[in-house]
């Protein structure tokens, strides 16, 4: 295990303990058990890109098609949803996916693929959700659907696979913003890309590997309450990441910082989206509906490059006690040790 070179908060309070989580992950593709439809369908091979090589398109356009993934045998917990994203200018602008359980209907564009996370290095899946603010689905029966259905006349709907993940139990609300959302800004610094822009996994930022480089990430219309906040990124050999990088926090009645070295990649105090989170501060307590995250390198020289990837918050419940505690606005934090 490492160490972390310092931590540093302006705070008070008491840190609460962290656990790893690996989450539990389902997938149904068109054709397997759970997966049913109404109305004409044909499948399609589609080599390397879709799960199975294949998928599942209406006949007509525009039709009352629908596709139904029902994952069953489920443990009781909080699940997000995706599905696999394409790229196809004759597909449907508007697909609705209804997700059982509370968990809402949201219209998809088709045509356009959104780059979340990957599975398998080559089929690309997107949240089903306006994710920022999203609250995961509750499942306490066993069950969860989806079902997917065409409001656009014109294009052509398709069936491939749909993905559920469990997440932690204790998570009210998820919001993440990765390199190239909104919210985030590279402040100071020269900046390049690799891989493609999202959330996280294959694509991140990297910058010119000074002094000061320094990205902002801006959390707005956040609900008031705790927070844990977490980070994603990727380790590198030959000592091409930063030794020295300084995230903070700022939010009103409270902030904090720790220092830390980047040449590991993160911890998996959670794995979610195949991609591992380590917590960074738990219990930031939010009460004007925003949170604001810097990130700075502290080093020059050599390939000291500073990476900036995916960073997320996670309402979390009030534990026991918290009023007695004398915290107040300034909140817990998660004080991290490495032996």
């Amino acid at each position: 295990m490492r160490a972390l070179i310092a931590i540093s908060v302006v705070a008070t309070g008491t840190g609460l303990p962290s656990t790893g989580h690996a989450a539990s992950a389902l997938l149904i593709d068109n054709g397997e058990s759970g997966y049913s439809e109404t109305g004409s369908w044909t499948q399609q091979a589609v080599t390397n890109t879709r799960v199975n090589s294949n998928w599942k398109y209406q006949n007509s356009s525009g039709g009352a098609d629908t596709a139904t993934y029902l994952f069953s045998g489920l443990s009781s917990g909080r699940y997000v949803a995706a599905r696999s994203s394409f790229t196809q200018g004759n597909l449907s602008s508007a697909a609705s996916y209804a997700v059982s359980d509370g968990g809402g209907t949201y219209v998809q564009d088709q045509r356009v693929s959104v780059l979340n996370f990957d599975t398998d290095g080559s089929v690309a899946f997107q949240r089903i959700s306006n994710f920022n603010g999203y609250t995961p689905v509750s499942v306490t029966d066993g069950t969860l659907s989806i079902t997917v259905a065409d409001t656009d006349p014109t294009g052509f709907l398709i069936a491939d696979a749909v993905r559920i993940e469990e997440v932690r139990s204790d998570v009210l609300k998820i919001h993440v913003i990765g390199n190239g959302n909104s919210g985030y800004a590279e402040s100071a610094g020269s900046w390049y890309g690799y891989g493609e822009t999202g959330d996280h996994a294959g694509s991140f930022r990297y910058s010119g590997g000074g002094v000061g480089d320094q990205i902002t990430v801006s959390f707005t219309g956040l609900d008031s309450g705790l927070y844990r906040v977490s980070s994603a990124w990727t380790g590198g050999g030959n000592g091409n990441r930063s030794s020295s990088v300084t995230l903070a926090f700022n939010t009103t009645g409270a902030s904090g910082n720790m220092t830390y070295s980047q040449e590991p990649g993160a911890e998996a105090d959670d794995v979610f989206e195949n991609v591992n989170w380590q917590d960074m501060f738990t219990g930031v307590n939010v009460t004007d509906g925003t949170l604001t995250l810097t990130l700075t390198n502290n080093v020059s020289g050599g390939n000291e490059l500073m990476i900036a990837d995916g960073f997320r918050l996670e309402l979390i419940p009030e534990p026991s006690g918290f009023a007695l505690l004398g915290v107040g606005a300034a909140g817990l934090f998660l004080r991290r040790r490495r032996a």
